[in-house]
């Protein structure tokens, strides 16, 4: 999910948030670089690298139904970079916008993966497999 936070009155660039139990995965482990996991409603691991909040910091959504504010409790690398931060599962809805349904982030691997055609022809067998329209990045 994307949305904006704000840090008091200075608003922020929109994040891709999403719900994740813990840095560990068989597919993009997560390197947590400082601070703990977000492991309960309020807490938020920002991604690594670039302008980044410290340790503490309250990331209000204003837009969003309940104005929910989440403290920033680490940061994490990861190496597929599909998401600017992370939250436990149960707080995606909190950040879902009134009216937007939330969406699912399938990350694959592939046996071959040295090119960039590798890598294009493993793409298209998984959106061939899938509905139309359900592939929506890469």
């Amino acid at each position: 999910m994307s949305v904006a936070p704000r840090h008091g009155a200075m608003p922020l660039p929109p994040l891709t948030v999403v719900g994740r139990d813990t840095p560990e995965g068989p597919v993009d482990a997560l390197t947590l670089t400082t601070g703990s996991w977000a492991e309960r409603p309020g807490e938020i691991v920002l991604s690594a690298g670039g302008g980044q909040a410290p340790l503490g910091t309250r990331l209000d959504f204003p837009e969003l139904p309940g104005a929910p504010s989440l403290e920033v409790v680490g940061t994490a690398r990861s190496a597929g970079r599909t998401a600017d931060a992370w939250v436990a599962p149960s707080q995606i809805a909190s950040l879902t916008p009134s009216g937007r349904a939330g969406a699912y982030q399938m990350l694959y691997r592939f046996d071959a993966a040295a090119t960039t055609a590798d890598v294009r022809k493993g793409r298209a067998a998984v959106t061939a497999s899938l509905p139309a329209g359900a592939v929506t990045g890469a």
